[in-house]
């Protein structure tokens, strides 16, 4: 069989070798846009699903960028659970041994019984729970609260992974062909 159409690689091979030291900066580029625009579907997905602000979600989700001695860039979660009072907890505040507070869950809002809102000495603002199992420090009559959290979102975001790779996939290909370009250009003297 005869072939009909060939293509050769001889002038790509080429300009790539006349770029020579330039190609890895261009490809480590790529790949930066190209990660955080995957960051931006599992970040919308991943708010969607939990019922959080998306730039909530985008401050647990870390990039380690790409270099020219590393060409590889990766998007990772953080476990730690959320505090359940960014889920839009409300209740008494304060509660005065009334303690009934709802927050957002995937379902609509969902109350949680004997959970209360407090502020802590450290000006840190949580829902929070007597631990029956658990006594005070100092006063072993008196119950250990707890602070109640929600899923992390490393749990959740790992289930819009997917959708995550395949926008980061499709960037990569239109950003390494403009970073490419871009060097082939500035090595030409026309940048």
């Amino acid at each position: 069989m005869s072939s009909i159409v060939r293509l050769h690689s001889e002038k790509a091979e080429a300009m790539l070798r006349a770029l020579g030291a330039q190609v890895a900066p261009a490809i480590a580029r790529a790949l930066n846009r190209s990660i955080k625009s995957a960051r931006v579907v599992v970040a919308r997905e991943t708010a969607k699903d939990m019922s959080l602000p998306s730039t909530r979600v985008r401050e647990n989700l870390v990039i380690q960028d790409a270099y020219p001695a590393n060409l590889r860039a990766t998007m990772s979660a953080s476990p730690k659970r959320i505090p359940l009072i960014d889920f839009k907890a409300t209740g008494p505040y304060p509660s005065r041994g009334r303690g009934q507070v709802t927050a957002m869950s995937r379902g609509g809002r969902k109350t949680i019984p004997h959970a209360f809102i407090a502020v802590m000495r450290s000006g840190h603002r949580g829902v929070y729970k007597r631990d029956p199992k658990r006594s005070m420090r100092g006063r072993p009559n008196r119950q250990a609260i707890v602070e109640l959290r929600g899923a992390s979102i490393a749990q959740v975001a790992l289930k819009h992974a997917a959708a995550g790779q395949v926008r980061g996939e499709m960037q990569l290909a239109k950003n390494m062909a403009s970073e490419l370009n871009f060097a082939i250009r500035k090595a030409q003297g026309k940048a």
